[in-house]
């Protein structure tokens, strides 16, 4: 998303969003399907990637405002496809 700066850029980056708004689910799902984790594990996890996931959000959100703001660069794609990407994941 930051390499969108211009209406060319943000058709290309269309491909890219539609291929992850079709894995993500399944990566999902493979996580889903793992065995529980006990409390010491899942606490230990959550302190170390829970912050990064937080960091990876907001420079989407940042991201996502910006190319918002700029009226998704006069794409008519883009923005079906990023609500495609969220549905995606929800």
């Amino acid at each position: 998303m930051a390499r969108v700066r211009d209406k060319d850029s943000a058709e290309a980056a269309v491909p890219v969003i539609m291929r992850l708004a079709r894995e993500l689910p399944t990566w999902g799902q493979g996580f889903a399907a793992l065995p529980p984790l006990d409390e010491e594990t899942q606490s230990t996890l959550e302190k170390r990637y829970l912050p990064i996931i937080n960091q990876l959000n907001e420079r989407i959100q940042i991201q996502a405002d910006r190319i918002a703001a700029a009226e998704f660069y006069g794409s008519e794609n883009l923005p079906a496809a990023l609500v495609k990407l969220v549905n995606s994941v929800q």
